[in-house]
């Protein structure tokens, strides 16, 4: 059969298709017929254009996890802002599930034998379940006040952990969770996406 395409120019139409439409025997069918390439070389590269986007999302993960956590506080402030505590609360739990906030942390002791942990995860926690026994209590302002105080926290934890980040000067590995959750939201189109985020700020 003659080719009517480039390669370039079949890899290019392969490339606008996957992200428009997906991945597809039909795709393969007709691109193959459209370009002259049998759909075994279509097939080809479809793999090598894969390989290739896996390495430029993986060389971009930091910088769109970071654009995607600053969406996720931008709907989280609209909705305290609008007076929407619940979904304020489930964004900010989103939020901890992706920087692995909401991970167990290790405490000390105190004089007594117990457990007391000081730190900013251990206040964190403490003031989580507080604001979340606040909710099921339907305690709406002292729920919306724990939340402003949780928010503080994230923060701060936030720069601490990214404080210690640049000391050690080396990234560490995204807990199994975060990986899920921003891979998944990551992978999608950028309106799925918002869709996605404006629906858990409901």
């Amino acid at each position: 059969m003659a080719r009517s395409l480039t390669k370039k120019q079949t890899a290019d139409l392969l490339e606008a298709a996957i992200r428009t439409e997906g991945w597809s025997y039909t795709l393969a069918v007709r691109l193959a017929s459209q370009s002259g390439y049998s759909q075994r070389t279509i097939y080809r590269m479809k793999d090598d254009l894969l390989d290739k986007l896996a390495a430029v999302d993986a060389a971009d993960l930091p910088r769109r996890r970071a654009r995607l956590l600053m969406d996720v506080a931008r709907i989280r402030e609209r909705a305290v802002e609008e007076g929407k505590p619940a979904a304020a609360a489930r964004l900010l739990d989103m939020e901890a599930k992706m920087t692995g906030l909401d991970q167990p942390q290790p405490v000390a002791a105190d004089d007594d034998g117990g457990e007391l942990d000081t730190s900013t995860e251990g206040m964190l926690a403490e003031v989580r379940a507080m604001r979340k026994a606040a909710q099921r209590g339907g305690s709406h302002v002292a729920a919306a006040k724990l939340l402003d105080t949780e928010a503080g926290l994230v923060a701060d934890l936030a720069l601490e952990r990214r404080a210690a980040n640049e000391r050690a000067r080396s990234a560490a590995d995204p807990e199994a969770l975060e990986d899920r959750i921003v891979a998944a939201l990551l992978g999608m189109p950028d309106k799925l996406r918002r869709q996605i985020l404006a629906r858990v700020a409901e």
